[in-house]
């Protein structure tokens, strides 16, 4: 059991630390800058794709402690922005990121537990 709660609580530090946060290998030029911030009724892990990419993952802060806000690229246009995290309902979207915009677009991301 000791084992599990180990590997459990390493998940989100690898996540981090593999993911940090930046999305495909195009020119810095032709990118736009978006941020996501995900929130849940408890502390969960989760991971954010961008048109089927894994992009990031994370863990939510418990209610009150503040948020956690994920930057990233990605080419200008339309995409199907996805987060999951076990036991609770997929978000999905399909979002416009337009360029010519200093701060990007802002995604505020609340997470439901799923009926199951």
């Amino acid at each position: 059991m000791k084992i599990a709660s180990f590997i459990v609580g390493l998940v989100p530090v690898l996540c981090l630390s593999l993911a940090s946060c930046s999305t495909f290998s195009q020119s810095d030029a032709t990118m736009v800058p978006f941020s996501c911030i995900v929130q849940a009724e408890t502390e969960i892990i989760y991971e954010i794709h961008l048109d089927g990419n894994f992009v990031s993952c994370g863990k939510t802060l418990p209610p009150g402690r503040g948020m956690q806000i994920c930057e990233m690229t990605a080419p200008p246009g339309q995409h199907v922005l996805m987060v999951t995290a076990p036991g609770h309902e997929t978000w999905n979207r399909t979002v416009t990121l337009m360029s010519g915009t200093k701060r990007g677009s802002h995604f505020r991301i609340d997470l439901k537990k799923s009926a199951k």
